[in-house]
């Protein structure tokens, strides 16, 4: 396990103040009815163990074991919530790290079916429909023979070839997506 962020005691002592406040935590942490009244009086009211034994008729002893049970089950309580919200963080950060690996993984794996796909297809020009023998000659006079060599010289770079004008680039962009090719 990794390095925490907490000291368990610390943690305990900075959240009990805000547990006991909470009736409905405070009751699901700490079940007996006697401890939660004892632990809420001394801790919250500040009274003393003496007053707490005379409005509950009971001894000062006994008042006084309530309230260290009472707090011993609330600290072991809080420490397993305190354990059990390191361990989801753990898990929640363990997921975004796998969540990202998973996008990265997935974005290699389109570029690797991308470049198969090209290389499974021929991938001559002629093979390309839709393209006119006037582009194709226009291509092959600037040694331009394969979708490869297209794609590597660029729109900016076949608009400056002799004889190919716009018109004849939008007839290779629309061959080229078929292949879900783009000229950058």
């Amino acid at each position: 396990m990794s390095k925490k962020n907490y000291e368990p005691v610390k943690d305990y002592e900075r959240d009990l103040g805000w547990i006991i406040l909470n009736d409905e935590l405070f009751n699901s942490l700490l079940e007996d009815e006697r401890r939660r009244e004892v632990i809420r009086k001394h801790f919250i009211i500040k009274s003393s163990f003496e007053e707490i034994g005379g409005e509950m008729d009971r001894s000062y002893e006994l008042v006084r074991q309530l309230y260290l049970t009472g707090l011993h089950k609330l600290k072991e309580k809080v420490l397993e919530l305190i354990q059990a919200r390191d361990h989801y963080n753990e898990i929640d950060k363990e997921n975004a790290r796998l969540t990202k690996e998973v996008v990265r993984l997935n974005l290699q794996l389109q570029a690797y079916s991308k470049e198969t796909a090209l290389k499974s297809v021929d991938t001559s020009l002629v093979n390309l429909e839709g393209i006119s023998i006037r582009t194709l000659n226009a291509l092959r006079s600037y040694d331009v023979n394969t979708i490869e060599d297209l794609v590597t010289r660029g729109r900016a770079d076949i608009l400056k070839f002799r004889n190919l004008g716009t018109k004849s680039v939008d007839e290779l962009s629309d061959a080229l997506s078929k292949y879900d090719v783009t000229l950058r």
